[in-house]
């Protein structure tokens, strides 16, 4: 993939996923974090999502998913 290609699919991602969020959009009109506590959560995790894009080996250490194992109990809650 080429560089302008990761960041439009991270952005996309980021929009999608997170920004859509109706929890963080709710905690957001709350005034829970502000406008550009929101920016600094959107680019910095476009910025890590770029470099996952580039460098999808970095989602593993040592062959393991880095992820705490926690993550992982109950995984059906994500596909409802």
């Amino acid at each position: 993939m080429s560089d302008d290609r990761d960041i439009d699919v991270a952005i996309e991602i980021v929009y999608s996923c997170l920004r859509s969020s109706n929890i963080i959009e709710d905690i957001h009109a709350d005034g829970k974090i502000s406008q550009e506590e929101m920016k600094q959560i959107m680019e910095d995790t476009i910025i890590n999502l770029v470099g996952y894009l580039k460098f999808p080996e970095a989602l593993t250490h040592g062959g393991f998913w880095r992820a705490p194992p926690q993550w992982y109990e109950n995984i059906e809650r994500y596909t409802k």
